[in-house]
């Protein structure tokens, strides 16, 4: 039987607790253990974002990448740079293939100095089957 050469479509989501006003949290996702993951693009939001806002600003982060052969480090990236929203996704200009139970931090910084903020990523792309 012939593989699928796109995998099975899925999301993996990340979501904070309420960080403080200008403050910070890391959040780390582990990805599953039996399949691979081609990331396509990123969606994002938080309780700060306004309906009417077409590319909010409201938070920042910073990813690191680790396992499954990969070290990645990525400054501080605005909410605008590297999230889009349902109506807009961000795709990334190339797919990234992850390896199974790669490590993936986000250090998640509310940008607003006055209120809690909590936020909430999608990381979409495809299951890839693991060669035997």
């Amino acid at each position: 039987m012939a593989q699928l050469q796109s995998g099975l479509p899925f999301w993996y989501l990340v979501t904070s607790s309420a960080i403080i006003a200008s403050g910070s949290q890391p959040v780390n996702l582990t990805l599953d253990a039996e399949t691979d993951f081609r990331w396509v693009g990123t969606l994002g939001r938080c309780s700060l974002d306004a309906v009417a806002n077409i590319r909010p600003n409201n938070f920042s982060v910073q990813m690191s990448i680790s396992g499954g052969g990969q070290n990645f480090s990525s400054g501080q990236v605005p909410q605008s740079l590297f999230c889009g929203v349902a109506e807009n996704p961000f795709w990334l200009p190339s797919p990234i293939v992850m390896q199974a139970r790669t490590i993936l931090t986000f250090n998640i910084v509310n940008l607003d100095s006055g209120n809690a903020n909590t936020v909430t990523l999608a990381l979409f792309g495809y299951k890839i089957p693991r060669s035997v």
